[in-house]
């Protein structure tokens, strides 16, 4: 703040502004020369260049800044508007700042200290806040102005060490007081903005240099005058970490050590117009000079690419260049991991075919058009003339005794020792010229594949095998010999074994896939993989072959020491973990770890060749590739490491084609949708490495992968919320250890809402209740009826007996007592006739009793259990009988009808135990249950026989079938339980609706207990 409150007092003056034969013959015309050494690599082909534009999605071609935010996003300031880009698609953000119409061309990017992304453009500038740069909502962005008012353009932004913001433009330097920009320089353009090691502000101005230090202007260290310019002549001014401090000049580029000011060679660059100096990460500085991009190299600059004054110059952690042009878009420059060597190099051709590592470092490459020997810089080569009399080499191998062998396409197999070539053919004893794969057995013999068949070779002696000696099929396509000395060979029927000097097949089971097996390799515990069309990369478990990665077409594999599997195949190399491998055919859900090497990481073609082997390891580390457009090397042990996984996030969000907010979730509306949601893993280095995958939870059932445009498409997502996953493997091709979640929630319509659903229920279940009560209400209904109608016919009946038939009995016993009186005291026939008399009043009683039973009972309360009491207390004269009442339950008034008939029931059953049983004790229980009336009778007496409780009744006795009758009668159940010296229980069920005087409580009870069974 010292610095920037003197600097008022330093504004000065105002503004300025074929076929393989055809291919041998060609080989023979090639002529022996020398190639440069091949250590000689300048700095161009170290990287790899694309170019991004318009045609990709970049706002517009003309680049004036570049920065990176901490999520990995790169920003891009263009002509006409920011973009981010993640490394695969750019996403432009259109800036609507508050008081401009247009925010227009975006000329300055700043990441601040505390992660914010600072922009400037022509209607002014704007911050990015850190914790929405992967989801902004434009709208929500504020322009900031001066001071006065006036909207100012945004040159450059700076960042000083002590946090303070400066913002620079035609019209003067501006500083951010945490709310809006105060004017510090006015009526001078600021174009440039630098800070020294010891706190130094360099104002590169229209004007001219200015250097503050505290509270002063102070002399320029190196004035321009020194480094040969007019004072508006210097660009830009920058002190590297070395304390070099660099000037960008009209006249070129100058830097200033030990008080010395020197150029930089070659002359015609060192002196050409620089306007942009960069410091990258490694300390390493870039020119951005009037001719291309150049990388300072000692004394000397290294010419990166060749264009016209590039406009902003970024460098990423790993090292990749990207540079914004003028007018040619965004260009990337990608470390080259892997050198290619071709015909330039010294290659006799442009396709090697087949590779053999030397234990002494020397690599053996056999081509369509020669065989040659590399050691590490030059390439030795060997043709007809030398004896190698076929030169379309296929198979390379080496025996113990230093011997190298060739096979060939057509010429049969040479020996190769001490520079002499020797050949065997057919003559000899091959089965065939052609020679596609040698190997060399544990006992250094040698098993050749051809196109008929396989050939043993001992010494000099060929033992040749085919169809007859067992072999699926005679065209050969590989040999293997594995860790217990077995023979494999793979032909395009299949894998044959040798036992006993014979080839058997081997039956595997196979799911997918078809073709035919083409290559076989070990690893380090003896697991077996065999990969082709058929099987892709398969491991061999227990005579079964397990899927590892569908469709990878393999031609070659090695396994390193770290325990990695490198493949070349026909896409490109593929390096898979061990582990990873395992850990698939264990959990088949597991994704696989492996990452796709291919012309993004320099290779020329992904395409590698079919020879036997194509990829090897040298003593130094390095693996070898032959590809169809040359000999790829790979330096392993320099090869870039992934440090970090890449971070995923939501970038845009459509429905129906209409763009939305991302924000922490997202609401959809009631109804089907097409939602498209964009995912994005930023990761500028590797960016085709990256492989997704998302899920939405209750719509996908297994993880998909994700197509070219990273975007998920549902159109039918089931009303609630669901959590949206997102895992991406990072730049080596593993997986991530946690996924991105997002919430989606569907809205749902009024009729799949729960509480909708809820309410249909308990309508329904209301319903059926409703429809149930009434049901039982008719039934209880009817069988009152029937009851009141029963009590009515009784009572007709006791009262007829009573009214009629009574009293004319009555009267007749009245006229034959008169009659009795009017004889004589001795008549014989008085005595009988009185006798009768003492009778007839005894069948009156009866007959008035069984007129009472006719009638309702008096008991006003139908007190069952007190009734029953008293004819246990009535029939203790029978016997010696303990007597006990229980009554559970809340007491409900029973119907009479039922009363009558359950009380003679009770009635019976003591009857029968206390003259029958000979029991002890005896136990009347009534329940007064929710549903049903229950009323046992139990004694401990002899109980009865089976024959009696089978037929439900004893000759000659008829108590139990009027009890049983009696029961029905009111629709109840009777039940009776006895073994013979047990007792004898009794146990009449009657329903609550027959049983009970219906009340509201009762109706009230039953539906709830109806509900709960609900």
């Amino acid at each position: 703040m010292k610095i920037i409150s003197h600097l008022r007092q330093i504004a000065g003056r105002s503004i300025g502004n074929c076929l393989c034969c055809i291919v041998v013959l060609l080989c023979a015309q090639i002529v022996q020369a020398e190639y440069p050494d091949s250590s000689e690599y300048p700095l161009r082909n170290k990287y790899i260049r694309s170019e991004l534009t318009v045609e990709q999605g970049l706002p517009d071609n003309v680049v004036n800044a570049i920065a990176q935010t901490e999520n990995g996003l790169l920003w891009i300031g263009t002509g006409t508007g920011l973009a981010s880009f993640d490394g695969v698609a750019f996403h432009p953000l259109r800036l609507k700042l508050e008081g401009s119409a247009s925010a227009g061309a975006v000329n300055a990017l700043l990441r601040a200290s505390n992660g914010d992304l600072w922009v400037g453009t022509d209607a002014g500038a704007t911050v990015l806040p850190k914790a929405s740069q992967d989801h902004i909502d434009p709208g929500t962005l504020k322009l900031l102005r001066t001071a006065a008012g006036v909207s100012e353009d945004a040159q450059i932004i700076f960042e000083a060490r002590n946090r303070d913001i400066l913002v620079g433009g035609k019209h003067g330097l501006y500083l951010y007081s945490g709310k809006v920009l105060v004017p510090v320089l006015e009526n001078v353009y600021v174009n440039r903005i630098s800070q020294a090691a010891d706190g130094h502000l360099y104002i590169v101005t229209s004007d001219g240099l200015i250097e503050v230090a505290g509270k002063n202007r102070i002399p320029a260290t190196v004035t321009a005058k020194q480094l040969g310019v007019q004072p508006d002549q210097v660009f830009e001014v920058h002190q590297g970490s070395d304390g070099t401090v660099w000037y960008g000049t009209h006249a070129g580029i100058r830097r200033q050590s030990n008080g010395l000011v020197s150029s930089l060679t070659p002359s015609h660059v060192g002196n050409t117009a620089t306007n942009h100096i960069y410091e990258d990460p490694q300390g390493h500085i870039w020119v951005g000079t009037g001719i291309g991009l150049y990388l300072v190299t000692g004394d000397r600059l290294e010419n990166l690419d060749t264009l016209d004054l590039p406009r902003s110059i970024y460098v990423t952690e790993s090292g990749d260049v990207w540079l914004g042009t003028n007018g040619n878009g965004l260009w990337h420059y990608k470390p080259r991991a892997i050198r290619v060597y071709t015909r330039k190099d010294g290659l006799p051709n442009d396709q090697p075919m087949a590779l053999l590592a030397r234990p002494d470092g020397q690599l053996f490459v056999g081509s369509n058009c020669g065989f040659s020997i590399f050691d590490g810089k030059r390439f030795r080569k060997y043709f007809e003339k030398d004896g190698l009399t076929n030169t379309c080499v296929w198979s390379l191998a080496q025996d113990s005794k230093d011997n190298v062998w060739i096979g060939t396409y057509g010429g049969g197999l040479f020996k190769f020792t001490n520079g002499h070539f020797t050949q065997f053919s057919k003559a000899d004893g091959l089965p065939d010229t052609v020679v596609t794969k040698i190997l060399v057995a544990h006992d250094d013999s040698l098993w050749i594949a051809t196109p008929n068949g396989v050939s043993h070779m001992q010494g000099k002696k060929f033992h040749n095998y085919g169809r007859a000696e067992g072999l699926s099929s005679d065209h050969v396509l590989d040999i293997h010999e594995d860790k217990a000395d077995t023979i494999w060979i793979a032909s395009p029927q299949g894998i044959d074994h040798l036992v006993k000097e014979r080839f058997q097949r081997l039956d595997l089971t196979l799911a997918t896939g078809d073709g035919s097996p083409s290559r076989f390799v070990e690893d380090g515990r003896s697991n077996l993989y065999i990969a082709g069309a058929r099987y892709g990369l398969s491991r061999l478990v227990n005579g079964q072959l397990k899927t590892i990665f569908d469709n990878l077409n393999v031609n070659g594999m090695i396994e390193l020491p770290d325990s990695q599997l490198w493949c070349s195949s026909r896409y490109g190399i593929y390096r898979l973990p061990v582990e990873s491998i395992t850990k698939r055919l264990t959990s088949p859900e597991s994704p696989l770890d492996y990452r796709w090497i291919n012309t993004s990481d320099g290779l020329l073609s992904s395409q590698t060749s079919v020879g036997s082997p194509n990829i090897v390891r040298t003593a130094d580390g390095k693996v070898w590739v032959a590809t169809v457009k040359g000999l790829a090397e790979l330096d392993v042990t320099k090869w870039p490491k992934a440090t970090q996984n890449p971070i995923i996030f939501i970038p845009g969000i459509t429905i129906e084609g209409i763009d939305v907010p991302v924000g922490q979730s997202l609401t959809l509306s009631p109804g089907a949708h097409r939602t498209e949601i964009t995912m994005a893993a930023v990761d500028l280095d590797a960016p085709d490495t990256i492989r997704m995958q998302y899920r939405l939870e209750g719509v996908d059932s297994r993880w998909q992968n994700t197509t070219a445009s990273r975007a998920a498409v549902y159109t039918t997502i089931p009303p609630g919320t669901h959590r949206f996953l997102v895992r991406s493997t990072n730049s080596d091709g593993v997986w991530g250890k946690s996924d991105f979640a997002y919430d989606v929630q569907q809205q749902a319509f009024l009729y799949e809402r729960l509480w909708f659903r809820l309410l249909l229920v308990g309508m329904a279940l209301f319903a059926i209740s409703a429809l149930y009560l009434f049901r039982v209400n008719i039934l209880v209904n009817q069988a009152r009826l029937v009851l009141e109608e029963r009590m009515r016919e009784r009572e007709r009946i006791a009262r007829d007996l009573h009214d009629t038939f009574f009293q004319g009995i009555q009267g007749l016993l009245l006229r034959f007592n008169t009659g009795t009186t009017h004889l004589r005291q001795d008549e014989p026939a008085r005595a009988i006739f009185e006798e009768a008399l003492q009778q007839s009043d005894g069948v009156m009683l009866e007959g008035r009793e069984l007129v009472l039973d006719l009638r309702s009972p008096t008991r006003d309360t139908y007190d069952l259990s007190e009734a029953l009491a008293e004819v246990a207390l009535s029939l203790r004269k029978l016997g010696n009988v303990t007597f006990r009442s229980i009554c559970n339950g809340s007491i409900q008034a029973l119907h009479p009808i039922v009363f009558e008939e359950a009380y003679r029931i009770g009635k019976e059953a003591l009857t029968n135990g206390f003259r029958h049983a000979e029991a002890s004790e005896m136990e009347t229980e009534i329940n007064f249950d929710r549903n049903e009336f229950r009323l046992r009778i139990r004694d401990n007496g002899i109980g009865l026989d089976r024959t009696t409780l089978g037929d439900g009744f004893r000759e000659g006795h008829w108590g139990l079938p009027g009890m049983r009758e009696r029961a029905a009668k009111i629709g109840g159940r009777l039940e009776i339980w006895s073994r013979t010296g047990l007792g004898t229980e009794i146990e009449l069920r009657i329903p609550a609706s027959v049983a009970y005087r219906l009340r509201p409580q009762i109706v009230r009870s039953r539906l709830a207990a109806f509900l709960r069974l609900g």
